[in-house]
């Protein structure tokens, strides 16, 4: 799953940024490995029960899944171009629907 993570989140940017996307990625996981025990931990402590705990965990997952949606509607076209390609190329397309 994390690999898929890892690709997804390269083949959102110019070539010249995969290897920043790659780190934001193994980034973003290592906080959620390093905080989720510890929240897990702190609501069954605090509730004396795992429901707390698990449906923490539903939430998180899906708005994780929420927003892993809302990348697949970007188009490809601005996934891989420069930022002042992507720029110039939104400003062109916002005069036309003017």
């Amino acid at each position: 799953m994390f690999s898929m993570i890892q690709t997804s989140a390269t083949d959102q940017v110019a070539p010249r940024y995969i290897p920043i996307a790659f780190s934001f990625a193994t980034l973003f996981f290592a906080v959620g490995q390093f905080l989720g025990p510890a929240i897990a931990g702190w609501l069954i402590e605090t509730t004396e029960s795992f429901i707390a705990a698990f449906t923490f965990t539903v939430v998180v997952l899906s708005v994780g899944f929420g927003l892993a949606l809302l990348i697949r509607r970007f188009p490809q076209k601005l996934a891989v171009g420069e930022p002042s390609e992507v720029l110039a190329q939104a400003t062109v397309d916002t005069e036309k629907s003017v």
